[in-house]
């Protein structure tokens, strides 16, 4: 087994290829997709029309030009319907592929089986991607490792947890996850009237609980007044996402009978905290 390095099942990949691609892509996602190439990744979302998340993506530049959009594998049908809307007559092939994304940390060598690797685009130090061939015979850890790692660090992620949410609540801003100076594109209208009004309420923070909060469970964090003060957008054992004000960290707050608490992650500028 390869310590250290996981194969994400949760995740899946597209591949974009064609002429148009490049443009294509430019016109939907929110990051510069001009800032990718075959020795890095960019980390990005994908709007509605009203500004809010349908999809975060990681996207990985081949050496052909064309491009591989990684997502959550519950969202593949969803974000291809959504590719195939806004491709109009544009010359952009939409492919479904096999290969695998494995993550490892940065300790560890990336999998020799890899096509490519590139760091995760969105905290230095987080750890290393690498999309390997479907049927390399490699032995990974478990993906929850990666998951543990994940709450930690403070980074949301997929549908389930970043889905219909704003870009900044998602800490955007602070994974490179947004372009700020590129032109237009689908949602760009809102996120810029957003960031440049300087008011985020909330944002999404890591915290620790005293004991294992139930996946399925409550989602609102409570003080010890009973009054509701975030929500809860993952968690795993006594680890959690949540989404709330900064003003919360330094409270007592609860998750039913949990207490928990929050965290400002030591990767954000200081001027954030």
């Amino acid at each position: 087994m390869l310590k250290n390095v996981f194969r994400l099942n949760s995740r899946r990949l597209l591949r974009l290829s064609g002429p148009d691609t490049e443009n294509f892509l430019q016109g939907i996602i929110s990051k510069d997709i001009r800032t990718c190439e075959p020795n890095n990744a960019v980390y990005s979302f994908l709007f509605s029309n009203k500004g809010r998340i349908q999809h975060d993506l990681f996207i990985y530049k081949e050496p052909s030009c064309s491009f591989l959009i990684e997502c959550d594998a519950e969202s593949i049908p969803k974000l291809k319907k959504t590719f195939l809307f806004y491709r109009l007559r544009k010359k952009v092939q939409i492919d479904e592929i096999d290969d695998k994304i494995y993550f490892s940390t940065p300790s560890i060598d990336s999998p020799s089986k890899s096509l490519l690797t590139v760091e995760d685009p969105r905290v230095p130090g987080f750890g290393f991607r690498s999309i390997v061939p479907a049927e390399a015979d490699l032995v990974p850890s478990h993906e929850d490792g990666y998951l543990k790692r994940r709450l930690e660090w403070g980074l949301a992620e997929g549908s389930s947890e970043c889905g219909d949410q704003l870009p900044f609540n998602m800490n955007g801003d602070l994974v490179n996850a947004v372009s700020l100076d590129k032109g237009c594109y689908v949602g760009q209208e809102l996120t810029a009237r957003t960031f440049h009004t300087g008011i985020i309420r909330r944002r999404v923070l890591p915290f620790k609980a005293n004991e294992n909060v139930p996946e399925e469970g409550p989602k609102e964090i409570l003080d010890t007044e009973g009054v509701r003060r975030g929500k809860v957008i993952a968690t795993h054992e006594n680890l959690g996402l949540a989404l709330c004000s900064l003003d919360n960290v330094d409270s007592k707050l609860f998750i039913d009978n949990a207490e928990i608490k929050l965290s400002v992650p030591s990767w954000w500028p200081q001027n954030r905290r």
